[in-house]
């Protein structure tokens, strides 16, 4: 509180090449209770929920140029910002990619949110909290899922210059997703 420093603070949903397991960037994989299994020729993604919640996302490159387009900027106050590059359900993500890739996209339905909640709360006390790694995937989605990390404010239009990828833009950028 005493503090000079005025930070900025900035949200961007899930990363691009974290959600679609890109090589070398992260991956959330069902193996680490994520949504896209980046099966060359056959991806597959899990599906909590109807199918229709929203996931917003945004590239790395993108949350590096709104980044630095806001730190540029001498006429913006320190605080809160989001960026998304762009947002989709499950459903509509896998819909994009078949025309973008040609690859059907298998969606495999685990259950309710309610039952997400329940595999996660189950993970965490049998794992305990030294082996979060092996869980926490599980509460990232249900904190997507359940609209509490939602971003329902975006600044992207303060930058009217740093034009955000759209999903196809990305997977053409991409051709290991």
């Amino acid at each position: 509180m005493t503090s000079q420093i005025r930070p900025f603070y900035i949200f961007v949903g899930i990363l691009a090449e974290t959600f679609f397991s890109v090589p070398g960037h992260g991956g959330f994989a069902p193996s680490s209770h994520g949504v896209w299994d980046p099966i060359p020729g056959a991806p597959k993604a899990e599906v909590w929920g109807s199918g229709h919640e929203k996931w917003q996302i945004t590239t790395e490159q993108d949350t590096a140029n709104f980044t630095a387009a806001l730190v540029c900027d001498m006429s913006q106050e320190h605080g809160v910002y989001r960026f998304c590059s762009f947002e989709g359900t499950v459903k509509e993500i896998a819909k994009t990619y078949e025309r973008s890739k040609g690859y059907p996209v298998e969606l495999e339905y685990k259950g309710t949110i309610d039952d997400l909640k329940n595999a996660a709360d189950d993970a965490r006390k049998e794992l305990g909290l030294l082996r979060f790694w092996e869980w926490m995937g599980y509460y990232y989605q249900l904190c997507q899922l359940n609209g509490k990390s939602m971003m329902h404010k975006l600044d992207n239009d303060r930058y009217p210059d740093v034009k955000a990828v759209s999903m196809p833009e990305f997977l053409e950028l991409n051709p290991d997703v």
